[in-house]
């Protein structure tokens, strides 16, 4: 069982927090020559300190290598942060998120008559690949049925490794024409009845967008896409002549405050700065689901659709989605995008979590009760006594509590004396409910009612409310916290009254290795976990580490 505490003291009167380590510091996105309006969190009304927890979890390597995550919220940017040495200048691989990009193209290509429509046929493109051999079931394959990944024909990038012949993306890029190996893959399923993700699909639009406008597909993105965005900076990786519009190799590369155009195009009716730059029609068609995907999402014209229940609610989202986690992840209903960019090409880590803790932040009351907790239980009360604590040399003066020693300068832990009133909540009897654990600790320890409060700072007592909480803070599973204390200072006390508290906390998980970074990150932030429990003078706790 995993045992963690985080202890944090705010002193009034002149004193400063005693502070355990510095942790990560929001601050808004800077405003610069591109086209964003940039904001803040708290002015777009998101909850600041869910997204500290994540910004925290990821300088933590909660999600192995992020390199960049980026919010807009209400069409401003309010989140804007690089990991692990990236830089905002730097371009990023997509991957598969080339092929949102590419159904864009599709869309403009159809808007301004290159393509008549969706359900003009493949091989109409393509009549120098009709030879004797040809299966012409495969003339009913359309290009909505390469959009929805629904054409039947043979692909398997994922039963095999790479370095593996049998990978149908390896055999593709090995060929010395892309389009004609993927057009002669036998017909499996009847072109519209079944869902098999498919690059081979998605880089047939290269050879159509070129051989509709004259233009290879990354000319007619700048022409039509890009330059309207203000984009000027890309690189788009070159497969068997043309643009690999499927994300092979990397596809293609943008600055992240770019891939957040792009998907802003998808919140803003197809508009950047009053231009429309998408057709409105186009946006709408992309997002109706077509058909059933993997793991109960949905896929519509290359864009994967998603219903999640976050904080009770049921909420609908859109993701472009590419190879080692790289995510352009629309909430049409909360007016927010999120852009994440990530070296995790070998160690994938689950990166819808997070795209959900920053939906969750985004919701109305997202630092109500009922957001953050799934159960809450007061089970008696408690007291401890604070002590003066002086640092010439550090420049500072606060206080602990009674009992907790100095580890390093400035930097405080519970001691393990047995004389240690904290004990009563740090020690832990396997099997025992929190009441029982009162009850023995009280026992064992000696433990009587609180002495008369002093009016001092040094001395007073303090108490508070006890509380079990069973919190799903960041959808990954219940935590329990078997000790969360909300504190209120003694009326009595002169001086500190209402400004001084203390929050302790301690946890357990089922599985210590992998819940001990969560918990680490949740206790840093104890006065969010907390946040729904009022100190008797009406004010919120908080808490300093």
């Amino acid at each position: 069982m995993l045992i963690l505490l985080l202890a944090a003291v705010l002193a009034a009167s002149g004193c400063t927090a005693v502070r355990s380590k510095a942790h990560y510091v929001y601050k808004p996105p800077e405003q610069l020559d591109d086209g964003w309006k940039v904001s803040s969190l708290a002015a777009e009304d998101m909850h600041v300190a869910a997204i500290i927890q994540l910004a925290e979890r990821i300088e933590a390597g909660l999600y192995n290598r992020v390199h960049s995550c980026l919010i807009v919220r209400n069409g401003a940017l309010v989140y804007e942060e690089y990991f692990r040495g990236y830089r905002r200048e730097k371009l990023h691989r997509l991957y598969s998120v080339t092929k949102s990009v590419t159904s864009a193209l599709v869309g403009i290509a159809i808007g301004k008559g290159f393509i008549r429509s969706v359900h003009e046929p493949v091989i109409s493109f393509f009549p120098e690949y009709v030879g004797e051999e040809w299966d012409h079931r495969k003339d009913e394959i359309t290009l909505e049925h390469l959009l929805t990944m629904t054409s039947g024909l043979r692909y398997d990038e994922n039963s095999y490794a790479y370095s593996d012949p049998k990978n149908s993306h390896t055999q593709m890029t090995s060929s010395l024409d892309w389009m004609k190996w993927a057009l002669e893959e036998p017909l499996l399923a009847e072109p519209g009845t079944r869902f098999n993700y498919s690059t081979g699909n998605t880089h047939l639009f290269s050879g159509i967008i070129h051989r509709t406008s004259g233009m290879y597909a990354n000319q007619f993105a700048e022409e039509y896409l890009f330059g309207p965005l203000g984009i000027s900076e890309y690189f788009w990786t070159v497969g068997d002549g043309y643009p690999a519009t499927g994300g092979s190799f990397g596809g293609l590369k943008l600055r992240p405050r770019d891939m957040a155009k792009f998907g802003y195009l998808y919140l803003n009716s197809g508009r950047w700065n009053d231009v429309q730059v998408l057709p409105e029609e186009w946006v709408v068609q992309s997002f109706v689901p077509r058909t059933a995907a993997w793991q109960n999402s949905r896929y519509g014209y290359q864009w994967w659709i998603h219903t999640d229940q976050v904080s009770g609610q049921e909420i609908d989202w859109f993701a472009a989605r590419g190879y080692g986690d790289q995510f352009i992840a629309l909430f049409p209903t909360l007016d927010m995008l999120v852009v994440i960019t990530c070296g995790n090409e070998n160690s994938p880590s689950k990166l819808e979590e997070a795209v959900l803790t920053i939906a969750k932040a985004a919701l109305p009351g997202g630092t109500s009760r009922s957001n953050h907790t799934t159960s809450l239980h007061r089970e008696g009360t408690g007291w401890i006594i604070l002590e003066p604590f002086a640092r010439q040399d550090l420049g500072f003066s606060g206080i602990v509590p009674s009992g907790w020693i100095e580890t390093t300068p400035g930097e405080f832990a519970r001691g393990w004396s047995r004389t240690d009133h904290t004990i009563l909540i740090q020690q832990v009897f396997p099997g025992k409910t929190v009441p029982d654990v009162l009850q023995l600790g009280s026992a064992e320890f000696g433990l009587k009612e609180p002495p008369a409060p002093s009016a001092q700072l040094h001395g007073a007592s303090l108490t508070w409310d006890l509380y079990t909480i069973e919190l799903n803070p960041l959808n990954t599973g219940p935590v329990v916290l078997r000790s969360a204390l909300a504190w209120t200072p003694s009326s009595n006390a002169e001086q500190g009254a209402g400004t001084t508290y203390l929050v302790l906390l301690m946890a357990s998980a089922s599985d210590d290795e992998a819940e001990a970074p969560l918990l680490e990150t949740i206790f840093r932030h104890a006065a969010y976990a907390l946040a729904p429990l009022q100190r008797a003078d009406g004010a919120q706790a908080s808490s300093s580490t």
